[in-house]
């Protein structure tokens, strides 16, 4: 019975053995969790001329790989999911939270160098964008990109990371400064809401005004959809007589 099993486990280990390596989930390697036959430290990281065409227009120009994610050159860079939902964020969304999603987004794909060193976006600027843009994810019923895990990609100030969002940031100051207190802005910007969209900006709404704001039903469309309207007055959701 033996000299029958031999064979079954050598077969056995001999697959195991023989079985290709699964390779490690962008990040994972960088982190120490997993490790290639080609190990990023192997390579001697220096600083390279940042050239990812969905990330030229950043505030630095020099970057190093391996990136955070684990990518070992511009060419993975580009190749990888993260690179190709930063492309098309804007349209996911709508443009909300655009420019600051991709600004983040390509902060982690090239995080700036120097001294052959990278520098971290900071933790503080990525909970700070997904506490005002998850709601735009929830909308379209999409998760938070695990590439903005503000936890497990970014630093804390005390690392000496730095601010994707600084020069926009700056602009918008700028830009601010230079209107008139007695002439204010009247350009206002029109965009289409899907459904959902909708729901979550008058849930939102309702929910920073509490105070003097109410959302409600008031019936249904022929597909059945809650059609809700939002109620601004001192009593919220209490009905007075001549209101």
């Amino acid at each position: 019975m033996y000299l029958e099993v031999l064979p079954l486990l050598f077969f056995l280990a001999w697959s195991c053995l023989s079985a290709p390596q699964q390779p490690c989930h962008p990040g994972d390697e960088f982190l120490g969790r997993c490790s290639s036959s080609l190990s990023a430290h192997d390579e001697t990281p220096t600083c390279t001329e940042l050239n990812l065409g969905y990330c030229n227009d950043l505030e630095y120009s020099t970057t190093i790989f391996p990136n955070i994610l684990g990518h070992r050159s511009r060419y993975e860079a580009e190749s990888g999911a993260e690179y190709l939902l930063l492309s098309v964020i804007h349209g996911l969304l709508n443009g909300e939270c655009s420019p600051e999603i991709r600004l983040v987004g390509c902060s982690v794909l090239a995080s700036p160098c120097r001294d052959n060193k990278m520098i971290k976006p900071c933790r503080s600027t990525c909970e700070a964008l997904r506490k005002g843009c998850v709601h735009a994810f929830e909308a379209i019923e999409m998760a938070w990109p695990y590439f903005l895990d503000c936890d497990r990609f970014f630093a804390g100030n005390e690392e000496g990371c730095f601010d994707p969002l600084a020069g926009l940031k700056a602009r918008q100051e700028v830009a601010l400064s230079s209107l008139s207190p007695e002439e204010p802005s009247t350009i206002i910007q029109f965009t289409y809401a899907s459904n959902a969209q909708m729901y979550s900006l008058l849930k939102r709404t309702a929910a920073k005004c509490s105070h003097i704001s109410h959302v409600y039903s008031i019936g249904r469309s022929t597909e059945g959809r809650d059609l809700l309207v939002i109620e601004f007055t001192d009593n919220p959701g209490q009905h007075e007589l001549r209101e």
